[in-house]
């Protein structure tokens, strides 16, 4: 019989570990079953009805089934065990916050093409809501989709090749071409400055992103243990998870996403100073406000953490969105303004997306000649194939200027060589 954190029984194939998640590993007719959840009975609720399935078959169980009832089940097969925890946890939050409420109930033979685009206008006119977030939803819709075709549930997929561009306009995606973005030097100046001047409280928290290349997890479930400043190093160990359960958000902390992220950073640039810095203001600054006991109860998870909102909370992922988000709101309408009076074509700060600090570190360590198994190893990489064709993308100027200077160099050569042999038949 499984044990909980209190030593109750939960009954065989059940468990419960230290931060309050249950869950469950049973075998049934040579297939595994691994869940977990907050709430023991809804676990065990799934579980059972993923045991009926395997013993019954998904096209009999699901032949007039909801989304609801096919995702999950098709998650909790497909999608979660291939995921890290906390990448599993953000598939089922985005499915739970945006398609659940407008699919849900439907059955999921019901659903249309039409329903869909429907939805998609609708949803885009809100500019609250985040592209990325709808275009990561729809890569798993799809795949849902796909599967259910698989089984004969359904004859035609509703969210095939859906996807929102840049200007918010629904397309169809053909050829599955990814860009990937990078700050310039001139943006990470402009950025680094902008905090420093206007919001100095997540000034240190950008600088330490940017020139450590951490995920958005790992920089808000940093604590103060990591940090080395004898040996200058910072060490990975753990990542900042959230998600909704039963109506309320769950934060908590999580290994982190693949075995290759635990590692270890060395102090680059001003790291080490600003981390220093930021300790006595941030400390300082709490406890002032009084606000150290925010995680009373908690302090052993929550309470070491380096960075935190002024409230004294975790950085969550949505509230580092929302932090570059204001900033580029709030610099490009200054320089709309600033355009005018200056009679010019204004000069837009790009969308800025979090991510995009760790693509501008790896982007930068490789343009500096360091080598990618190094580069690979500090970015916490599973395979060396992702450092190389995920980040490694030059401009399209900086290509042209490369060529330019071999150009150049050749036609010199050339013109040696040329001169020369002139030289030699003439003599």
């Amino acid at each position: 019989m499984g044990k909980g954190i209190n030593g109750e029984d939960l009954g065989k194939g059940y468990y419960q570990k230290a931060n309050g998640l249950y869950y469950a590993k049973k075998g049934v007719a040579g297939e595994e079953i691994y869940d977990s959840d907050m709430n023991l009975e809804q676990l065990k609720r799934r579980v059972n009805k993923r045991i009926k399935i395997i013993k019954e078959g998904p096209g009999v169980i699901f032949k007039n089934a909801t989304l609801n009832e096919w995702f999950m089940w098709w998650y909790e097969k497909y999608k979660a065990p291939r995921l890290a925890e906390q990448s599993a946890v953000n598939v089922l939050s985005k499915y739970k916050n945006i398609m659940a409420e407008q699919f849900g109930d439907s059955k999921l033979k019901l659903i249309t093409e039409l329903d869909v685009i429907d939805f998609l206008e609708d949803w885009t006119k809100n500019p609250t809501h985040a592209v990325s977030s709808m275009n990561s939803c729809l890569g798993y819709m799809n795949d849902c989709f796909e599967k259910a075709i698989d089984y004969n549930l359904i004859k035609f997929n509703p969210f095939k090749d859906k996807k929102i561009n840049e200007k918010r306009c629904i397309q169809e995606v053909k050829d599955k071409e990814i860009s990937y973005q990078y700050f310039s030097k001139s943006d990470q100046e402009i950025l680094l400055q902008y905090f420093y001047e206007n919001n100095h409280w997540y000034y240190a928290m950008l600088y330490v992103a940017l020139y450590t290349g951490m995920r958005v997890g790992e920089v808000g479930g940093l604590q103060w243990k990591d940090i080395d400043f004898e040996k200058n190093i910072i060490y990975i160990r753990r990542a900042l998870v959230n998600f909704y359960a039963d109506g309320k958000k769950r934060l908590f902390l999580s290994s982190t996403k693949t075995g290759n992220s635990v590692r270890i950073i060395p102090f680059v640039k001003d790291v080490g100073v600003i981390l220093k810095k930021w300790y006595e203001i941030s400390k300082d600054f709490l406890k002032r406000q009084k606000i150290n006991g925010y995680w009373k109860g908690n302090e052993e998870k929550f309470g070491d953490l380096v960075f935190t909102t002024k409230l004294g909370t975790p950085v969550t992922r949505y509230q580092f969105e929302k932090i570059l988000n204001n900033f580029e709101k709030s610099y490009n309408k200054e320089e709309n303004l600033l355009s005018i009076v200056e009679q010019r074509v204004p000069i837009y700060f790009p969308h800025p997306y979090p991510h995009m600090l760790r693509h501008t570190f790896c982007t930068y360590l490789i343009k500096a000649g360091i080598d990618v198994k190094i580069v690979q190893r500090l970015m916490g990489h599973k395979h060396l194939s992702t450092t190389l064709e995920v980040y490694y993308h030059v401009q399209e100027s900086e290509m042209f200027d490369e060529i330019e200077v071999f150009n150049k160099r050749e036609v010199d050569t050339l013109k040696t060589s040329y001169i020369n042999m002139l030289y030699t038949k003439t003599s």
